[in-house]
């Protein structure tokens, strides 16, 4: 056990120190007066976010950017009554309404509106997110430097001071998940992406819809999509300046929180990517590490001071690790729970890991 324990100790840290070494967080600012250039499509598949959809549309339309060069496309899929009397009263010239003519689920609402796309910059965002009035700009003046076929965006949780400590535990496991994307992306190895904020080339697009369609699951177009365009050697880079970052809420209790990281690592089985992959084994061993030596405090087979040496070494590498970001995004607040975060993660992903692959999960019915 002991020899188990340094072999994946070791591996962990080098792991975290290969993917940090290239941490670039910089705050990049955009030129409000230079005028965009690029046509935009922007894609935004909808079920039930009647609530929130207008104030999303609403900022589209106010962008520091001309209404000619963009149009908004919002795909209802298998959508409430709420949300297509909301809808009916959005659709104008801008903002076109149409519904999933493939079927259901997210990937074939995506279809439908990549389809109908007239432009070849295609923007992906959720319909529960919300933007900066820059978002457009940002992501015109990135693609006028860079020539890039796919562009990873920034999606920040929406967390503030005052929230519930399980808000706080929620949003320092989602910037977990958008560290390692970041760093992934810096290194050259990018294999993560979130769909409520990404870019990409309708034509490149085209050359792997078959394959991106015939993985066997709904959830984690995103994260196929970015595997695909690697596999074809496409150019794909992260979008880290300010304005461009989509802020999303959290999860509003601890089932939806379960079933939703249940739903996403139901999709690891599929991944294209080798590193990744041995990424997540490695991250999945040093967890149950924890909680196996956990249980053997229980049955008196393991000292307690083993069991903190142990999770002390494990915590503070994550601890270093996620730190830059917190201070990067203004969330250095959410360290104050970091303690009692790391405490709870590896019990909770042991359990998510194995309902992954062995258990079923609901997703809006």
């Amino acid at each position: 056990m002991i020899v188990i324990v340094v072999i994946v100790g070791v591996l962990y840290t080098c792991m975290f120190l290969y993917l940090s070494k290239h941490q670039g967080l910089k705050s990049q600012q955009i030129d409000v007066n230079l005028a965009g250039v690029n046509n935009f499509s922007l894609i935004i598949p909808a079920t039930d976010e009647d609530d929130n959809l207008p104030y999303l549309i609403e900022s589209l339309v106010q962008q520091n950017y001309d209404t000619n060069l963009f149009e908004i496309i919002v795909v209802l899929d298998n959508p409430t009554k709420n949300l297509k009397d909301t809808c009916a009263k959005l659709a104008n010239d801008n903002v076109a309404v149409t519904e999933n003519i493939f079927g259901t689920g997210k990937k074939k609402a995506l279809l439908t509106g990549i389809e109908l796309a007239k432009n070849n910059f295609i923007i992906q965002l959720d319909a529960d997110c919300s933007v900066q009035l820059g978002f457009l700009l940002a992501y015109d003046q990135f693609i006028r430097t860079k020539n890039v076929d796919l562009i990873i965006g920034i999606v920040l949780p929406a967390v503030h001071n005052s929230d519930s400590i399980l808000s706080k535990m929620f949003a320092l496991e989602h910037i977990s998940l958008l560290s390692t994307q970041f760093n992934l992306a810096l290194i050259s190895k990018p294999s993560l992406a979130s769909g409520a904020n990404m870019l990409y080339r309708k034509d490149k697009f085209l050359t792997i819809k078959d394959e991106w369609l015939a993985i066997p699951t709904d959830s984690g177009d995103d994260v196929f999509m970015v595997q695909l365009f690697k596999k074809q050697n496409y150019k794909i880079l992260i979008n880290d300046c300010d304005e461009a970052i989509v802020k999303t809420g959290l999860p509003e209790n601890l089932s939806e929180f379960i079933n939703q990281r249940v739903r996403w690592g139901a999709k690891t089985k599929y991944y294209k990517d080798s590193f990744l992959k041995f990424l997540a084994l490695i991250v999945v061993f040093q967890n149950l590490i924890i909680v196996s030596l956990f249980a053997l405090i229980l049955f008196r087979k393991c000292s307690p001071a083993d069991f903190a040496v142990v999770f002390f070494f494990k915590v503070l590498i994550d601890y270093f690790y996620l730190r830059p970001y917190l201070f990067r995004f203004d969330k250095k607040f959410l360290a104050n729970n970091f303690l009692l975060a790391s405490a709870a993660y590896p019990f909770y992903l042991i359990f998510t890991s194995t309902k992954a692959n062995f258990g079923n999960t609901n997703w809006k019915n």
